[in-house]
């Protein structure tokens, strides 16, 4: 019991610190992939 009692507070600020750099992540690749899509309507090929 000890153990998840130390182990559960770590893992509350993990996903805190994890959540908005996922997101982060997420908005970051899509604006890429929006990008990529862009850029191949746009070339002749």
């Amino acid at each position: 019991m000890k153990l998840t009692y130390k182990i559960f507070p770590s893992t509350i600020i993990h996903t805190k610190l994890f959540y908005p750099l996922a997101l982060f992540f997420f908005l970051q690749s899509c604006i890429f992939l929006d990008e990529v899509d862009y850029l191949s309507k746009i070339s002749p090929v």
